[in-house]
């Protein structure tokens, strides 16, 4: 698992990609723009062959006026003649007048209604530039003398010798206007692919990611817990990878868990086993001495009985300790009916009873209760449990010859005591597989505290620290 990362939604990744590829689309399609027309400009109208161009426009009107041997008035075949060669616009006047007007910005104009052999006036606004002939040559004869010929980017007129005269035909070639158009629409072109480009690889990335996170759980599925879990970016995906990943590490955990309160309960038994054996074969072999009357006289029987009974009784205490283990441990917390209690009254009750027994049996006790020691939730059969394995632990183990000490106190919002006693040297210990400890660490953890044991310099040590609360807490 890796590093906690900025959290950016899906949602705003994809605006944000839009508007990059937005961004990208305009760019690319200026840039191809600027570079087509700069190809247009720089090569195809350039002054050379923008000039070769009117010169060979007018060339052929000459040659077709000359081959139709058509006087200046024939609109209609000038007109038919200029659309044809396409993105042409022709204009043929004298020094008084325009006689014809007419081409490519005409394209609407119904031919039909143009009079043969006559001229048309246009109105000044509908011309794009009037083009008057200065003084020309009278006939034909002079036009030779008189050739000449001008241009400007497009734009080139002629003396053209028509059989009614000599006039001056002026062209405008827009030829480059296709290309442009070719330019914008390729610049459009490039901006559709670009933003399909950008948007099909995000969501390409976007899709490598769930295949990948896909493929990760399905080899999780298939028992490889121990296989991490890629989190790449700080988003909904990754968010997904990052709880996958932590229920992996949960089922581990209690995978562990689990293995390990199976080895626990399995190490349990197999010493509650020997501990149950040991005394059980010494009750068989004394029982079947009494059955066979192998002694001399009563005391040897009441003898032989007390055995019997004194491992029938370790026995029973072996059997009440598992009984109470299984029935602490088979508790989830769910089931303890917490009460308030008064600490000081709760513990006189449940310590009192245990204390004043083992002083008669001679133990001694140093026990020092506070007055006031608060206020807690506690399950009071929980609560008897814990204090009877504690005491009866000192009853098996404690040296009487040295106090037990007894401490409780309150710091804060919780209660610490803490259990101390020597340890008997030279004693044949009945309990060796510590249910007891277990038993009081799990009543404690079930009431929200912590369980503490150590042996130091020969003294057993339990240390317990249980949370307090307001009176006003168990009041409903």
């Amino acid at each position: 698992m890796t590093d906690k990362k900025l959290f950016v939604s899906l949602r705003t990744r994809f605006v944000l990609a839009l508007i990059m590829a937005v961004v990208l689309c305009l760019v690319c399609a200026g840039v191809t723009r600027l570079i087509g027309w700069w190809g247009i400009d720089t090569f195809y109208m350039s002054e050379e062959n923008s000039r070769a161009r009117c010169s060979q426009i007018l060339d052929d009107f000459e040659d077709f006026v000359q081959q139709r041997e058509l006087d200046s008035g024939r609109v209609r075949d000038i007109t038919i003649w200029a659309k044809q060669r396409g993105h042409l616009y022709i204009q043929v006047s004298t020094e008084e007048q325009i006689l014809v007007d007419s081409g490519w910005l005409d394209e609407e104009e119904n031919l039909e209604d143009i009079s043969d052999g006559k001229s048309r006036w246009l109105a000044e606004d509908e011309v794009p530039a009037l083009h008057l002939a200065p003084a020309l040559p009278k006939d034909e004869t002079e036009l030779s003398d008189y050739y000449s010929e001008s241009y400007y980017m497009g734009i080139g007129n002629r003396p053209v010798a028509f059989s009614d005269g000599i006039c001056l035909v002026t062209i405008y070639d827009w030829s480059d206007t296709p290309l442009y158009e070719a330019v914008t629409a390729t610049s459009l072109v490039v901006m559709l692919v670009t933003l399909f480009g950008i948007m099909v690889l995000y969501h390409n990335s976007v899709i490598r990611r769930i295949i990948g996170l896909s493929g990760e759980v399905e080899r999780i599925a298939e028992g490889g817990l121990n296989e991490t879990i890629t989190v790449r970016k700080g988003d909904e995906i990754g968010q997904l990878a990052e709880h996958v990943d932590q229920m992996r590490f949960s089922i581990i955990k209690e995978m562990r868990a689990e293995q390990e309160a199976w080895n626990a309960n399995r190490d349990l038994i197999t010493r509650m086993s020997h501990d149950i054996r040991t005394p059980l074969t010494v009750l068989l072999g004394f029982l079947e001495l009494l059955e066979e009357g192998d002694f001399s006289q009563d005391e040897a029987y009441r003898d032989y009985m007390g055995i019997c009974k004194k491992n029938a009784f370790q026995m029973k205490a072996l059997a009440d300790k598992l009984f109470q283990y299984f029935l602490v441990f088979a508790n989830d917390g769910s089931v303890l009916n917490l009460e308030l209690a008064n600490v000081t009254v709760l513990l006189r009750q449940l310590a009192g009873e245990h204390i004043l027994l083992l002083q008669e049996k001679g133990w001694n006790f140093q026990y020092d209760l506070p007055e006031d020691c608060g206020y807690m939730m506690a399950d009071t059969v929980h609560m008897k449990r814990l204090f009877d394995n504690l005491l009866s632990n000192v009853e098996k183990y404690a040296d009487k010859d040295h106090p037990v000490v007894i401490q409780i106190q309150k710091q804060d919002r919780t209660l610490r005591m803490e259990v101390s006693n020597v340890i008997r040297r030279n004693e044949q210990q009945v309990e060796s597989t510590n249910m007891g400890v277990k038993t009081c660490q799990r009543i404690v953890e079930l009431m929200n505290g912590s369980y503490d044991w150590r042996v130091e310099n020969g003294r057993y040590i339990v240390q317990i620290a249980l949370p307090l609360c307001s009176p006003e807490s168990g009041k409903n």
